[in-house]
């Protein structure tokens, strides 16, 4: 099959290019990127590879892919995996530094309203150090369940973003949580009752929240959850 007719119906074939892609060549799948993200009219089952390459060709620079590139992008799902409808919503370069207290990223996030219960004590950093990494903003056609998005990102060969990760999107790019409610899996707190809790930003065009909300929430359509590679 021509490399060029292949068609973009799964945007995750993308990031993972994205992440083996030497200097050079990361130009042109961020660009190919930024071209489906601009237009939410573009059917992505039927957008070939072929097709955003020659529509970058007007914007200028390369449009050339090496064979390793290309075939990361047109390799086929594999076989004997459930299959669930997610929708890559784009990959966001992040700068994550761990050792800042949690209450100076929060500060940074500049939200209308914040959780109180998103203390040190309820939200444990392990990691420290300052890490620079692409997340991915995804989120599915259907309701889901925490466990169900969990097990489609590990198929993936994803990781849910922390809450450290949450924080840092959201100081970068603060506009996208009013578009869309963005979840991060990957802490859990536990309130007076027990109940496990994750951190969500969402809002609207005049306000910018930091939640938390339920693990076992049955999330709708319009949620997103953040993700990074393994």
């Amino acid at each position: 099959m021509d490399w060029r007719n292949a068609t973009l119906n799964d945007m995750e074939r993308l990031f993972r290019a994205l992440q083996a892609a030497k200097p050079d060549d990361r130009e042109v799948i961020e660009r190919i990127i930024e071209r489906v993200e601009s237009d939410h009219n573009l059917p992505y089952a039927r957008v070939t590879i072929g097709s955003l390459l020659k529509l970058l060709e007007q914007t200028g620079g390369s449009t050339s892919l090496p064979d390793e590139i290309v075939r990361q992008l047109c390799q086929p799902e594999p076989v004997g995996t459930e299959s669930i409808n997610h929708i890559a919503a784009g990959v966001y370069p992040i700068t994550v530094n761990y050792n800042q207290p949690l209450a100076i990223r929060i500060a940074a996030g500049h939200y209308d309203y914040a959780d109180g219960d998103i203390t040190p004590e309820n939200f444990l950093v392990n990691v420290f150090g300052q890490v620079g990494m692409d997340t991915i903003l995804t989120h599915y056609s259907e309701g889901m369940s925490s466990e169900a998005v969990l097990a489609d990102l590990d198929r993936r060969g994803l990781r849910p973003a922390t809450i450290a990760e949450l924080l840092a999107f959201g100081a970068t790019y603060p506009d996208k949580q009013r578009k869309i409610a963005i979840v991060a899996l990957g802490s859990i707190s536990s309130d007076t009752d027990y109940r496990q809790k994750v951190a969500m930003l969402c809002g609207g065009d005049s306000v910018r929240n930091l939640f938390l909300l339920l693990f076992d929430t049955r999330w709708d359509a319009n949620t997103g959850f953040l993700a990074t590679g393994k």
